[in-house]
């Protein structure tokens, strides 16, 4: 994964030495929440699976995007910034903000629309667990200290020379919390793996675009 970015990023900064550069500052919000696949065993040694999603909660998001090559059919994007994850249940609920650098390969379907298939890499920055009014910070335990992979889709409209609108939904592929139980004799009896996922209706600003001639 880290060769895949470090060439992504050798890509990116070569070609916006010779294309159109395009810079923008993006908000979005809208909810996330959490899958969670569980795993247990009868008395009988029969094994039941299921999955099933918790409660959302809002999500906010806030990212610098830098793109080349928007002039073209395919161009590539860069899109570091924040982003809220977490879920809720009937005891509280649990947030994370994120460090994240979202990869996008834009795929410019008209003058107007695009689709972003994306990769994502991001970190867990804060990490809070709220009971009422109790609030608990889970980083100062040592947990969710990971790297969080995600896959998404985004589309987009431009609806002018500077402003953009959009949808992105994202969902991890990495286990951000599990839970497990084992017998005394060590056989694991239920496992509960919780990956994040968030969906963002977003705006975004364009400040910068320059076209780089070349002979």
């Amino acid at each position: 994964m880290k060769g895949f970015y470090t060439l992504l990023v050798i890509l990116f900064c070569c070609s916006i030495l010779t294309a159109q550069v395009e810079l923008s500052a993006r908000v979005g919000i809208g909810f996330s929440n959490m899958t969670h696949s569980i795993d247990a065993f009868t008395l009988n040694q029969e094994e039941i699976s299921f999955k099933e999603i918790y409660g959302s909660i809002p999500s906010l998001g806030a990212n610098f995007t830098l793109y080349s090559n928007t002039n073209k059919p395919i161009s590539l994007g860069l899109e570091p910034g924040f982003v809220t994850k977490g879920y809720s249940d009937n005891t509280g609920r649990l947030t994370f903000i994120y460090f994240h650098i979202p990869a996008v390969v834009r795929v410019n379907i008209s003058s107007k629309f695009h689709l972003d298939p994306l990769l994502d890499v991001g970190t867990i920055l804060i990490a809070n667990a709220y009971s009422g009014q109790q609030r608990t910070d889970l980083k100062k335990f040592g947990l969710y200290n990971i790297i969080d992979y995600s896959v998404g889709l985004g589309i987009g409209y431009q609806l002018n020379e500077k402003i953009d609108i959009g949808a992105r939904y994202s969902r991890s592929l990495t286990v951000v919390d599990e839970i497990f139980l084992t017998d005394i004799n060590g056989v694991e009896l239920y496992r509960n793996e919780l990956k994040p996922q968030y969906f963002n209706l977003y705006l975004s600003y364009r400040f910068y675009k320059k076209e780089v001639l070349t002979n």
